[in-house]
């Protein structure tokens, strides 16, 4: 597994990739995230509606790094990413970015 460290205001930090729940402590109570991961390979962090990777998704690249407002943001399947977010993992590429 890539070496790679991402965050969120609401639970202060995780590691790696969180399929189940995502945010161990606070279920999917979100309304930030940051990537403080490396640029260049697994620098994306793809954030998933449903636990286990599933649901629609959308990215944050490393150079974007922080999204302030979930609320202006959606997966791909159309639900507010606000409140939402199940589970994360690193990849290389994405289709899809927050803004």
């Amino acid at each position: 597994m890539p070496r790679h460290r991402g965050g969120c205001r609401a639970t202060g930090g995780w590691r790696g990739n969180g399929g189940q729940g995502g945010f161990d402590s606070d279920g999917d109570k979100a309304s930030s995230v940051l990537n403080a991961g490396y640029t260049g390979s697994y620098g994306i962090v793809k954030f998933y509606y449903l636990a286990y990777h599933g649901g629609g998704y959308n990215c944050l690249d490393a150079s974007e790094f922080f999204v302030d407002n979930l609320s202006r943001n959606t997966f791909g399947n159309g639900a507010n990413m606000n409140n939402n977010i199940r589970s994360h993992k690193w990849v290389d590429s994405c289709d899809r970015f927050m803004h």
